[in-house]
């Protein structure tokens, strides 16, 4: 199959069916194929998934997210007699990691509303792949699409069912130039300050506003030295509420005032003083 190694392809798919007395067991140890991930929807029938935390039963509708290599096991449950299940598995940089966290977010075993979504694009996906007769562009874009959905189904799901705490700590971590202040954060999730203070500290190991106001700062001396974007501009995206408020924050961290990063040489923030006109 051709492939291009660097990005998300499929590696293989199918649709399979198991009937009562096949074998079908798999122990993800044991695979010769590490590096590979896989998305395993139940459409008939049930399996018993086995990880370090336990037994647990995947009926219709639900969907596993494992890993080649990690200790899990999986195989059909004779009492629920013929199994069905449609599954992709998975190649390319980045998906092991990709897996890992969805997998830390929504568990190996999806059900309910993330399990709907996460084999609406399956199927979507395993119907391209079937059509493209195996091109590898028409595959690779259509696994790009699918982890997408199994991202946006997995926080999704998390929104619906997390502690209001932990879910505005989630949106300050993935986007701190974007929540205004953290009583306006705290107000939207329903929190007080201090909970949400304390939250974040005991996740990220520093106090919430010093750690915002860094990756703010962060975000103003990259656009700052990659763009030809105003002072206001440069405010309004990295999360300052003004010009005036950046302009200060720059002050204090003993950096030029936006102007001044445009007629510097040295683009790179790290030199304060901007070069002589004449040199």
């Amino acid at each position: 199959m051709d492939t291009l190694p660097v990005l998300w392809d499929l590696a293989c798919w199918g649709r399979q069916t198991i009937r009562p007395g096949q074998a079908y067991a798999w122990d993800n140890r044991r695979r010769p194929t590490r590096g590979r991930v896989d998305c395993q929807l139940t459409v008939a029938g049930a399996l018993r998934w086995r990880d370090a935390t336990g037994e647990r039963v995947a009926g219709p509708g639900s969907v596993l997210l494992f890993r080649h290599g990690d200790a899990t096991a999986y195989a059909r449950d004779p009492a629920a007699g013929t199994y069905v299940c449609h599954w992709v598995e998975l190649h390319g940089a980045g998906l092991m990691e990709h897996w890992g966290w969805l997998v830390e977010r929504c568990g190996p075993l999806v059900t309910g509303r993330a399990a709907g979504a996460m084999a609406a694009a399956l199927e979507s996906m395993l119907a391209i792949a079937e059509r493209s007769g195996g091109g590898p562009v028409a595959r690779q874009a259509a696994v790009a699409r699918f982890v997408t959905a199994l991202v946006a189904a997995a926080e999704d799901d998390r929104r619906r069912a997390g502690r209001p705490v932990d879910l505005a700590v989630d949106q300050a971590v993935r986007e701190p130039e974007r929540i205004g202040s953290v009583v306006a954060l705290a107000r939207a999730w329903g929190v007080s300050r201090e909970h949400l203070s304390r939250a974040f500290r005991q996740r990220v190991g520093e106090p919430l506003a010093p750690w915002l106001a860094a990756r703010r700062l962060d975000a103003a001396r990259r656009l700052l030295a990659g763009t030809a974007l105003d002072g206001a501009a440069v405010a309004h995206q990295a999360g300052f509420t003004s010009a005036v408020t950046l302009r200060r924050a720059l002050r204090a961290a003993g950096l030029p005032a936006p102007e001044a990063w445009h007629h510097r040489g040295d683009r790179d923030g790290l030199s304060h003083a901007p070069r002589h006109p004449h040199r």
